[in-house]
């Protein structure tokens, strides 16, 4: 049985169970706000083991041995509670559940896109970055600070060709840096910011499923595409030695489902700026024109995958 876990207000949890469902295989969804009440887990370690269950609402079991595999896309604060519960009781109701789910898909003896302890890589960028270059991709020159000096002389040393984002997994739009950003410096005594420099070339998104990859060549106006809506897409053909890195980044990074972001400059090189564990890949697929004979490749690979589970 393959399991599909999170929040059936979100499109890519609903689309993945439902093309499981339409490619015959034997799924079912797990909606995460049911739980702990509509929803039971019960669960014992046993030395290195961990066994119990799921209990449905029609008291049906799902047993975690016959579960072969899970897509968690659990969200925090997502959990089932009680109206007249206060916050400080609703606060500990979440994290309770959460630390519930995150010891089963860390330890639970199945395949799972991916696990908690791989999906913390994205949690720092900073730190991710440096797993990155170490796993043998190139990045970009990147300052984090919370001194406005240093912004400056980073920004002069690179001539003004400069973006800033967020350090954690807190999204942020990606900007690039203008002089007048200057006058807000001061602000950065209460959160530090990451400068990177300014990389030019043409953005990729590669998405890695198992042992199958998957280009896109992305085409916008904006430094930060998702919010450009003239963003168009068409296959990329990745060079043999990016693709392989490609691979050696996700799998260093035990991430057997990665949306990896590249941009490639003029001159033919290859920068890295993250590895997203939990990539909205149905974006990239529904916009890019694969050339395959499936209009659902990426979709395909990952329902592929889960069925194999841990073979």
């Amino acid at each position: 049985m393959i399991l599909v876990l999170g929040s059936n207000q979100e499109t890519i949890v609903t689309h993945l169970y439902q093309s499981l469902i339409s490619r015959g295989m034997d799924a079912i969804m797990i909606e995460q706000s049911d739980i702990p009440n509509t929803i039971k887990i019960i669960m014992e370690a046993k030395g290195d083991e961990i066994t119990g269950y799921f209990l449905l609402e029609n008291s049906k079991k799902i047993l975690f041995n016959e579960i072969r595999s899970i897509y968690a896309r659990p969200g925090v604060g997502y959990f089932e509670v009680y109206d007249q519960y206060e916050q400080k009781e609703i606060d500990f109701v979440n994290s309770e559940c959460l630390i519930t789910l995150t010891w089963l898909l860390e330890y639970g003896n199945f395949l799972v896109l991916n696990r908690p302890s791989a999906s913390r890589s994205n949690a720092s960028k900073p730190n991710q970055i440096r797993l990155i270059q170490a796993l043998g991709l190139q990045v970009p020159k990147t300052l984090v600070t919370n001194d406005p000096e240093a912004i400056k002389e980073f920004y002069e040393n690179h001539k003004g060709e400069v973006i800033y984002k967020s350090i954690s997994s807190v999204r942020s739009i990606v900007r690039k840096m203008k002089e007048e950003d200057f006058e807000r410096l001061d602000t950065l005594r209460y959160s530090p910011v990451q400068v990177q420099e300014c990389i030019d070339g043409i953005d990729i998104r590669v998405h890695v499923v198992g042992q199958e990859i998957f280009a896109s060549e992305i085409c916008a106006q904006e430094s930060d595409y998702r919010y450009d809506r003239t963003t168009s897409m068409k296959r990329f053909d990745l060079p043999e030695e990016i693709a392989q890195a490609c691979f050696t980044v996700a799998y260093g990074l035990n991430l057997p489902l990665a949306g990896i972001d590249l941009r490639m400059t003029p001159e033919g090189e290859f920068y890295c700026f993250e590895a997203n564990p939990s990539p909205v890949y149905i974006y990239y697929e529904r916009k890019t024109n694969f050339g395959l004979a499936s209009p659902e490749p990426i979709t395909d690979a990952l329902c592929h995958l889960l069925n194999q589970g841990n073979k």
